[in-house]
């Protein structure tokens, strides 16, 4: 970090990592959503019924949810650094291996492996918010990793139809992990916490802790997880984040399954 000159510069190394954050959302739902174009040919190659298929669409999220606020809890343990590389690095491994798979129960077995590597990216991203950004900046930089998501699940279609017809239904599950392998290098290189990074210096070091609030290192041990859920907005966030949970993959299964077949 280097050192605070008269009228130094503010740099911006903090808006750099929100496109790393960005990234990784947008990857973790290509990786995601892929399994939707490819499955009416897996239905017909390892003769999968629809209602099996609907099983192994599922399974994902059994883990996923199980998952999420353990992820969490090793993220704030061990540095958001080393345990998004490893979530990434975990699901794009999972991702790649799907092209082995020839049965709905190992389908079964890779999905759940995915759910637990990819429970990790959303909490991770908090963590780094938390260190990286001044509150009145941390909605906008929320805004912007998760929109990750509705880029990655809409590139996941047409890029891996693409690639299923073209080389087959294997290569797309292989080059989307390969594309987290990509991320994780990227990220290890890069992404380091605030007082440590390189490329930080003071004016933007001062920009983020004076926006921060002051007794945030301490807020983790006056407040339990569990207590969150006995608020009312919490209660109904929930409800409203699970209802359109349910509607959006709704549409990225089940309807991409039904035009991929006509």
């Amino acid at each position: 970090m280097s050192e605070a000159g008269i009228g130094e510069k503010r740099t911006t190394v903090r808006w750099k990592i929100s496109i790393l954050m960005w990234a990784v959302i947008a990857i973790n739902f290509v990786d995601r959503t892929n399994l939707s174009a490819a499955a009416p040919v897996l239905e017909k190659q390892f003769h999968i019924s629809p209602a099996e298929m609907g099983v192994v669409m599922s399974s994902f999220f059994w883990s996923y949810v199980v998952f999420m606020i353990p992820s969490g809890w090793l993220a704030d343990k061990i540095g958001q650094r080393i345990s998004l590389a490893l979530s990434c690095l975990w699901w794009s491994l999972a991702t790649a291996a799907t092209a082995l798979v020839r049965s709905a129960g190992s389908l079964i077995w890779i999905r759940l492996i995915m759910g637990i590597g990819e429970s990790g990216a959303y909490p991770a991203n908090a963590g780094i918010t938390s260190k990286w950004f001044p509150v009145k900046e941390r909605a906008r930089v929320a805004g912007i990793f998760d929109s990750g998501n509705k880029v990655g699940a809409a590139l996941a279609m047409p890029l891996v139809v693409w690639l299923l017809t073209r080389f087959g239904w294997e290569i797309p599950f292989i080059v989307s992990g390969v594309l987290g392998f990509i991320w994780v290098t990227i990220w290890w290189v890069y992404y380091r916490d605030p007082e440590k990074h390189r490329y930080v210096n003071q004016a933007e070091l001062t920009h983020i802790r004076a926006g921060q609030p002051q007794d945030q290192s301490d807020f983790s041990s006056r407040v339990k997880w569990y207590h969150i859920l006995c608020h009312r907005n919490i209660i109904s966030m929930c409800i409203a984040f699970f209802m359109l949970n349910y509607t959006s993959y709704f549409f990225i299964t089940q309807l991409s399954q039904s035009e991929m077949c006509s």
